[in-house]
């Protein structure tokens, strides 16, 4: 391979450390979003950001002007009340305030049958707030465009925090602590930028800088603008399990065969021509193969030696040793451009869109620094430059026990996948997305090759059987990658339930599955996906499919089932507590349906919610002396019901008269009746 430069790009990723979990709306709001549910829309609650996650409005007049001006009136009135009354919302960034909460239109994406969304970047002190915005699905029926579907990430207010000025030390030492790579076969040169963190305290100014650590991570690290501290890091590559195993499939399924070479660049002279589906071109006499097995799509390298080359008749024939690592090439080369023929066939939203035609770098024989064989197959989102050419990413394919991952069909169409979604959506950063990319991932060339078993001949085993019921959250182990198999999990059992009815059918869930992806967001979590690909079967299919999907999903611990009924919070007692006690209680609330219950407040100090015991905590100080209404909303991650509970907090007692030099007797505080902590069961499928 020839010496290749990586460039860190600028990926967006939430910080690595924990948000609120129970930040519900308060009485206000939740007035507001039962007005709103009355009259027809459906609202679903972000318990960690503390406003909306996704609105669907009901059938309404349609709105004048662009798509763009139906999305911003559809901010302005429905959804700014959710957010920051102050939040401006502007198409132009050089308008956001340097000190306030700001939306900026990031842009409009066409997603066909008359439907567009447009993307807002919430930006807090002038700096964008990672994986943060707003989305509008609008429809065009002939009239006018109407809104739809509203997708947030939104964090509340613009604290200080978040628009100070970057230390000039802490700026100056970055690239001293994260030092760009310079290896044998390439190096990687970090990038830093400014942005804004989320984190447990809030929004914090930080810079998030990019860095390659070999032989196979990339990692996004956050860093505080101020004080240098660490605020989270995770990776940004894409990797695999390391267990040990293309042709049609792999040599184990399928011995190898003579198949066109689609796409693959073929020169004669200063002309170059691309042969079609069928491996055909127009060039007669002596051609050559001038960058080797290079196309619109992929060009093969191998890592640490020399890639093949051809000069010969234009009839050409390529049969090379089949131990060689000119078959690793071959068979990589094929893998990623059969797949992606058969997704732009196959799969409308992937017909003529730029990741579908994005040129990446492929690596066989992956080995790291030392020139060892590297275990493991991965894609990094990284420009690359390598011989003499730029790539917007590397797909990396080690050794397996001696096993080629390039000649594994479903591992390297799945590193491929990774690929694809980085021109589409940004599925990393937390657990749940990661989990997301992967797991589709492991789908769609599951699908192509109606086969659930990833990478079996790679490892000897299998790497992952999308048969397997894994279920949210009980089987989470930790890694992306298992929570990648729960999702693609329910999606294979949703495709089995459907060829059950038709064989047909089959297609119409991967083509449902496909159109979700185009209605991702930003680190988007099991639910956000579990409704994207929902409304892709309602945009392809008619939502023929909503009940084997809504219930295969369920199966699998992601989202109610198709059936679903809302839940129930009894009322609440008014509560009383002097300063310096705790007052404790529990709510009771049920689901008909024995969904697992979430359960929020909203904003209090001093107040903690106990997810093992499900007890509510108060132990109020002197400054919180007086009246505090204190809204509580369960949900079942569709429907949600909310009671408000009125607590007076009274001044703690005085300290008892000394007389003489006897001290009197201590004595010892127990709230009575109306003060009393109490501690209702909830019945039904309640969770925390």
């Amino acid at each position: 391979m020839d010496r290749t430069r990586l460039f860190a790009c600028a990926l967006l990723t939430l910080g690595g450390v924990a948000l609120a979990q129970h930040r519900g709306p308060d009485a206000p709001q939740a007035a507001l979003a039962a007005d709103q549910v009355a009259a027809g829309f459906a609202l679903r609650w972000d318990f960690e950001t503390g406003t909306l996650a996704r609105l669907t409005w009901p059938d309404g007049p349609a709105l004048a002007g662009s798509a763009e001006e139906a999305a911003r009136l559809a901010v302005h009135e429905t959804l700014r009340p959710f957010l920051d009354p102050t939040v401006l919302v502007t198409e132009d960034a050089r308008f956001a305030p340097l000190s306030g909460p700001s939306l900026v239109l990031e842009g409009v994406r066409d997603l066909g049958h008359d439907r567009r969304r447009v993307d807002y970047q919430q930006r807090a002190g002038g700096s964008p707030v990672l994986h943060a915005g707003v989305s509008v699905e609008v429809a065009f029926d002939g009239e006018g465009w109407r809104p739809r579907v509203a997708q947030l990430r939104y964090f509340p207010g613009a604290p200080a925090g978040a628009s100070v000025a970057p230390s000039p030390a802490v700026e100056a030492e970055l690239l001293e602590r994260f030092p760009s790579y310079e290896g044998d076969d390439f190096s990687v040169e970090t990038e830093v930028r400014r942005v804004v963190v989320p984190t447990a305290d809030g929004l914090r100014a930080a810079f998030a800088v990019t860095v390659f650590e070999p032989p196979v991570t990339s990692w996004e690290v956050h860093v505080d603008a101020q004080t240098g501290e660490e605020l989270g890091r995770f990776p940004v590559s894409c990797t695999a399990v390391a267990r040990g195993q293309v042709y049609a499939k792999n040599p184990g399924d399928t011995p190898r065969a003579l198949a066109p070479l689609q796409r693959l660049y073929v020169n004669q002279g200063n002309t170059r021509v691309t042969t079609d589906a069928l491996g055909t071109h127009p060039l007669t006499g002596m051609v050559s193969l001038d960058d080797g097995l290079s196309s619109p799509l992929v060009r093969v390298f191998v890592s640490g030696g020399e890639e093949l080359t051809y000069t010969g008749p234009a009839d050409l024939l390529l049969s090379p040793q089949e131990a060689s690592a000119a078959q690793d090439e071959l068979a990589g080369f094929n893998n990623i451009t059969d797949f992606n023929r058969h997704v732009q066939a196959v799969y409308p939203r992937f017909q003529g869109s730029t990741a579908a035609s994005t040129r990446f770098a492929l690596s066989v024989r992956y080995k790291n620094g030392q020139g060892q064989p590297v275990q493991n197959a991965f894609f990094t989102p990284q420009n690359v430059n390598a011989g003499g050419e730029s790539f917007t990413g590397l797909i990396a394919m080690g050794t397996f026990g001696g096993r080629e991952a390039a000649r594994s069909s479903s591992v390297c169409q799945h590193e491929y996948c990774h690929a694809l979604f980085s021109e589409i959506v940004q599925l990393s950063g937390s657990e749940q997305s990661g989990g997301l990319n992967e797991g589709l991932a492991d789908y769609l060339p599951s699908a192509f090759k109606d086969d659930p078993d990833v990478g079996g001949w790679l490892v000897g085993g299998s790497i992952r059987d999308l048969r397997d019921r894994f279920v949210w959250p009980q089987d989470r182990n930790g890694d992306v990658h298992r929570v990648g198999h729960i999702f693609a999990g329910a999606l294979w059992r949703a495709r089995t339930a459907a060829a059950a009815v038709d064989p047909a059918a089959r297609l119409a869930i991967d083509q449902a599955v496909a159109e979700g992806v185009f209605r991702l967001t930003d680190q988007a979590d099991l639910i956000e996906a579990r409704e994207a690909v929902l409304e892709g079967d309602r945009v392809v299919n008619g939502g023929a499919w909503r009940v084997t999907l809504s219930d295969a999903f369920n199966l699998h611990g992601i989202g109610p089932a198709a059936q679903n009924d809302a839940p129930t919070l009894a009322a609440i007692p008014a509560k009383r507590v002097r300063v310096g006690e705790t007052l404790a209680f529990q709510l009771s609330a049920s689901d008909p349906d024995g969904d697992p219950l979430r359960v929020a407040f909203s904003p209090l100090d001093n107040a903690t919610w106990d997810e093992a015991s499900e007890t509510f905590s108060f132990q109020p100080d002197a400054t919180q002396v007086g009246l505090h209404s204190v809204t509580f909303t369960v949900s079942d991650e569709e429907f949600s019901a909310s009671e408000t509970v009125d607590i007076e907090v009274e001044a703690a007692p005085a300290p008892p008269a000394l007389t003489g030099t006897t001290a009197a007797p201590a004595s010892t505080q127990t709230a009575g009746a109306n003060g009393a902590p109490t501690a209702v069961r909830r019945s039904g499928g309640g969770g925390g």
